[in-house]
């Protein structure tokens, strides 16, 4: 299992000077990061796609320059396709009936498919919050991803921190929730703590470790060192990052702690 951890400028730093044990930078589908991160070493990168009822989408461009990235999965080390699992209430003015949703999903994944094998694509749970619509609820959790790589032939990322929030939103207990996704076809894993951005009072992702994140961690390590989920080929800490969104968060102790930290943890699998 390679370490990754997201690019940023300590990050890079610390990995110059071989302080943390990590094997790629995470980093954005922006050309200047990819450059700059390059320069310490191998990097992958986490596509901005995600689900719509129109087909895939791109969360940072109008379109989606396929030829580049082709090019960037063949020139660093990025196995996959990633597809984020976002459902947008706004795209279903009346609230859907049946397996509208569910549908729009499969022709997402099959629509990746026409450019790599579906063991290339891999899906990513993101947040739900309760006041979201009920038809948003499952699409956050297990039995909807299992039904989508069961009938797509695609594998899983599973993202505990988004997870963890959507648990805490619905009141509904992480490690149950954990354990019914099909964590057979895990490929890819990010980790990273969930806390209260100063000035806000909901839940966000991409902040340092606490207890309860360490503790999610290892509950899922757990899984996959005793045989109940497949081990993933790449383990992503997504703490830090560029701008100004992240570089308040990004601080070299915790980056260098959570680098260690995690090293170990995958070393006992």
């Amino acid at each position: 299992m390679k370490l990754a951890i997201n690019y940023s400028k300590p990050a890079l730093e610390l990995r110059r000077d071989g302080k943390i044990p990590v094997d790629l930078l995470k980093a954005a589908l922006q050309k200047d990061w990819i450059a700059k991160a390059e320069t310490s070493g191998s990097i992958y990168v986490h596509f901005p796609l995600g689900t719509s009822p129109n087909g895939v989408v791109n969360f940072d461009y109008d379109s989606t320059d396929w030829p580049w990235v082709f090019g960037l999965m063949e020139s660093t080390q990025t196995d996959y396709l990633n597809l984020h699992v976002k459902v947008n209430e706004s795209d279903y003015p009346n609230d859907p009936i049946g397996d509208e949703v569910y549908q729009d999903c499969v022709k997402c994944i099959n629509e990746l498919t026409l450019h790599v094998p579906a063991s290339q694509v891999i899906i990513e749970n993101v947040v739900v919050r309760e006041n979201d619509a009920a038809f948003v609820h499952p699409t956050a959790f297990g039995a909807f991803f299992t039904s989508l790589v069961t009938e797509t032939g695609c594998g899983l990322l599973l993202d505990t921190a988004h997870l963890r929030i959507s648990c805490l939103e619905m009141g509904l207990d992480f490690r149950e929730e954990v354990l019914k996704f099909p964590l057979h076809a895990l490929r890819e894993w990010h980790i990273c703590g969930v806390g209260i951005k100063p000035g806000k009072d909901v839940l966000f992702d991409s902040m340092p470790m606490s207890e309860e994140d360490w503790q999610a961690t290892a509950f899922v390590i757990a899984a996959i060192r005793e045989g109940h989920a497949a081990k993933p080929g790449v383990v992503a800490i997504e703490y830090g990052g560029i701008g100004d969104q992240f570089e308040w968060r990004s601080d070299p102790m915790e980056i260098f702690t959570e680098c260690r930290t995690v090293r170990h943890m995958l070393d006992l699998i």
